[in-house]
């Protein structure tokens, strides 16, 4: 899972001018993924973790990928 910084200005930077409605609707739907504010968003990499662990992580979210593309139908 990757922590994306909504609520920072330069995020949206790239982003076109999009109706509030719209924002509101993407809003509601981050809400149920919300990390709790104590939560460890970094990766290993970005704690400059060891390679074993950076590769781990890596794999596990790989596999959980594959997992939800199966769960999905779609593998």
């Amino acid at each position: 899972m990757r922590h994306v910084r909504v609520f920072a200005p330069d995020w949206w930077e790239k982003y076109p001018a999009r109706p509030a409605t719209e924002l509101r609707t993407a809003l509601e739907r981050l809400k149920t993924k919300r990390l709790n504010d104590n939560a460890e968003y970094r990766t290993p990499w970005e704690t400059g973790q060891h390679t074993p662990a950076i590769v781990e992580y890596e794999m596990a979210q790989l596999r959980k990928s594959v997992d939800n593309l199966r769960a999905l139908g779609w593998m």
